[in-house]
C-alpha cells in the first residue's frame, strides 16, 4: 500500500488575518475578531447576544445550529467542553458589544465571509481556519495545551494537538533558525575539533 500522505492544511497568518480584518465590512468583521482572537466557532457567534458579554470576555453556552427541519434554532453547546469562558482583548468586547447582527445565521455568516475572501489577495481559508489560528498561535506563543483546549471548548488536549496545532507559515523560518542555533551551540565545540 502506498504510504499515507499527511493532510496540507492552510492555517492562515497573522497578516493574512489583518488583512481580512482591514477589508472587512461592519457584518463580517466582529466575527473575524471572536474567531481569530475567541477562538469561537461559527454556530457560537451567531447565537449570540449582548449580554453574553462582560468586561472581560465573552460566555459561550450555545450555539446555533439547523434542526431536523434544516430551520435555524439555538440549542446548548454540544459538548460539556463547550460551555465556557473566553477571554478577550478590550478592543474587541468593545466592538462585539456594537455589532447589530445578533442572530445572524450560519449560512449568512460564511456568505458574508466567502464574499470578503473573494476581494483580498491572500491564500484562501474557510473561517474555521480562523480557530486554528487561534489554538496554533496561542501554542506559538507558550500558552499550556490545557489551558487552550479549556478556553477554545475542546473536550481533550489530544483533540487539540491531532488537529489544531498546524505549523503556522509566519513562523516556519523563526522556527527553523532557533532549532539550527540549538545545536550550533550544542554542538559547537565538536564542530571545531572535527576541523582542526
Amino acid at each position: 500500500l502506498p504510504q499515507r500522505i499527511k493532510p496540507q492544511y492552510t492555517i492562515p497568518t497573522t497578516s493574512d488575518i489583518s488583512i481580512l480584518l482591514e477589508n472587512a465590512n461592519e457584518k463580517i468583521r466582529v466575527p473575524i475578531l471572536l474567531a481569530s482572537q475567541g477562538g469561537l466557532r461559527r454556530s457560537e457567534i451567531c447565537a449570540l447576544t449582548l449580554s453574553d458579554f462582560t468586561d472581560f470576555g465573552v460566555n459561550i453556552n450555545k450555539a446555533a445550529v439547523l434542526d431536523v427541519n434544516k430551520k435555524v434554532v439555538v440549542k446548548t453547546t454540544k459538548t460539556i467542553a463547550g460551555t465556557r469562558f473566553v477571554p478577550l482583548p478590550q478592543s474587541v468586547i468593545v466592538e462585539a458589544k456594537e455589532w447589530k447582527y445578533f442572530g445572524c445565521s450560519p449560512r449568512t455568516l460564511s456568505t458574508w465571509y466567502d464574499r470578503l475572501q473573494q476581494k483580498v489577495n491572500i491564500p484562501k481559508f474557510s473561517f474555521h481556519k480562523l480557530r486554528h489560528y487561534f489554538a496554533s498561535e496561542l501554542h506559538a506563543q507558550g500558552i499550556p495545551d490545557q489551558y487552550i483546549a479549556e478556553i477554545g471548548g475542546w473536550e481533550t488536549v489530544e483533540m487539540l494537538q491531532k488537529i489544531y496545532q498546524h505549523t503556522l507559515r509566519d513562523k516556519q523560518e523563526v522556527m527553523s533558525d532557533k532549532i539550527i542555533n540549538i545545536f550550533n551551540n550544542n554542538f559547537e565545540n565538536a564542530t571545531r575539533n572535527a576541523t582542526q
